[in-house]
């Protein structure tokens, strides 16, 4: 999620986590994978129940920012802290939660108080930097 911040606005962020489990086809990426990845990782089937064991996939376009890389060493701790309230609520992502809106709105003023914006801030000012530099 943090290489797609371009612009420094948080809602496509939010978008994006939304676009996770609601979107079919940004779904099956995550499950599945894309055709140059041979076997799907066992984080990525559990974290988005991948309950196949193959499906068919599509060639995907590679991305414009592919390589870019976030230094968060000075936000470790915000980040470990997000990361836990992440996994938190994996049953959101693996579309077992009883109720995904409000789950997703707690989720989110977790991640908010956890210092979210700021790392986002700076995800984008090292993606602007990034992508200036290898344009």
């Amino acid at each position: 999620m943090n290489s797609v911040l371009k612009g420094g606005n948080t809602e496509k962020a939010i978008d994006l986590l939304k676009r996770t489990v609601t979107d079919e086809e940004i779904s099956n990426l995550l499950k599945y994978g894309t055709e140059e990845m041979e076997e799907t990782p066992a984080m990525l089937q559990w974290m988005f129940g991948n309950d196949q064991w193959s499906k068919e996939k599509n060639a995907v376009k590679e991305s414009l920012i592919a390589g870019f890389q976030f230094d968060g060493r000075v936000y470790k701790e915000q980040i470990d802290q997000l990361s836990q309230i992440y996994y938190s609520y994996s049953e959101l992502f693996r579309g077992l939660s009883e109720n995904p809106q409000e789950d997703y709105e707690k989720m989110m003023q977790e991640m908010e108080a956890a210092g979210i914006n700021a790392i986002t801030e700076e995800v984008n000012n090292q993606l602007d930097q990034w992508y200036n530099t290898v344009r």
